[in-house]
């Protein structure tokens, strides 16, 4: 989980209005550029219908964190919000590494 000045809260989901969204085929992610930020924020929608069990969910939430947090010098300050879908599970984290730096 990143730390609380990098997460995205309910207020700043209320706030986005414009949005680019970028397709990958182990995530989506929506950049929304805000000027005057002082870093970047992450939040991670994982959906029931992507992940049923709560456990498959998280797995998936922390796998998408750890992969942010790894590469939080090289993101620009903007609001991510990531989309992942089922084959995060079962993907190595190799590739879904390489998958983020070919997205940035």
């Amino acid at each position: 989980m990143p730390p609380k000045k990098n997460r995205l809260s309910k207020k700043d989901f209320s706030l986005i209005s414009k949005k680019k969204i970028i397709r990958g085929s182990f995530f989506d992610i929506s950049i929304i550029e805000k000027e005057g930020l002082p870093s970047f924020k992450v939040s991670c929608v994982v959906s029931k219908k992507t992940a049923k069990r709560a456990v498959d969910r998280n797995k998936m939430k922390r796998k998408i964190y750890n992969l942010f947090m790894e590469h939080k010098n090289e993101l620009k300050p903007n609001f991510y919000i990531i989309y992942p879908k089922r084959e995060v599970l079962y993907t190595k984290y190799d590739n879904l590494n390489s998958e983020l730096k070919n997205i940035l």
